[in-house]
């Protein structure tokens, strides 16, 4: 009986937290309604210019490192191969639909250090800026430094500009 009410206040807490995830998350889903969810890869795709492994470490609205996009596949952190093709960049996410960013909506590639939920070495993350609808968002990548993936998508929005 003396562990019985300590131990009751601790699973009321840990309730009390979860439920405020759950409805902190929903909200957020909420206020991102007007976020299209990616597009498909299109069918004729051509052959891939460079192909790389990478972690998709997240998904933030430009200038907001710290605003998740909560729409389709770019929700959660994934394990992912990208492929980078003169038509855009293809982001296939471990047990998500494939997300394909079409080279006339990528507006910048850059090497980031950070973002939310995940530190690295200077210049260990590609944060890929691209427009999602409306939207600008930066989707970081953290591949292998000498991958070579930041300057095939590089050479990708040199021929789009």
């Amino acid at each position: 009986m003396d562990r019985l009410v300590p131990a009751a206040i601790v699973i009321l807490v840990l309730a009390l937290i979860l439920i405020a995830m759950y409805l902190g998350w929903r909200s957020r889903k909420q206020r991102q309604r007007d976020i299209a969810v990616p597009e498909a890869a299109p069918a004729g795709l051509g052959a891939a210019l460079h192909e790389s492994d990478a972690l998709h470490a997240a998904t933030t609205i430009a200038d907001t490192p710290l605003e998740r996009v909560t729409v389709g596949p770019l929700a959660f952190r994934a394990r992912a191969t990208v492929s980078v093709h003169e038509e855009g960049v293809l982001l296939e996410l471990r047990g998500e639909d494939p997300v394909f960013v079409p080279a006339s909506d990528i507006v910048s590639v850059e090497r980031a250090t950070w973002t939310i939920g995940k530190g690295v070495e200077t210049g260990g993350l590609i944060c890929l800026r691209w427009r999602l609808s409306a939207t600008e968002v930066d989707t970081y990548l953290r591949a292998a430094a000498d991958s070579g993936l930041l300057e095939a998508i590089a050479s990708v929005l040199e021929r789009e500009n």
